[in-house]
């Protein structure tokens, strides 16, 4: 359905709405900007806000070494 649903989206429409006047000016600032600075400013507040914190939330390796016969 998501691949679908891609194929159909408009790619070059992009809509600004009335708002607050800071949310204008950061939506100006913002399509300034490279796709690739969007696209890393996005990752940086995705991990801010679900807590990331890639020195724990990786699993934990444990090597046991044997001795085979």
């Amino acid at each position: 359905m998501s691949q679908q649903y891609l194929k159909k989206m408009q790619r070059n429409v992009i809509a600004i709405s009335e708002g607050h006047p800071d949310q204008l000016e950061d939506t100006k600032f913002w399509l300034t900007r490279k796709p690739i600075e969007r696209l890393i400013a996005l990752e940086i507040l995705r991990q801010r806000i679900s807590n990331y914190d890639n020195l724990t939330s990786r699993l934990q390796r444990v090597f046991t070494i044997t001795t085979r016969p």
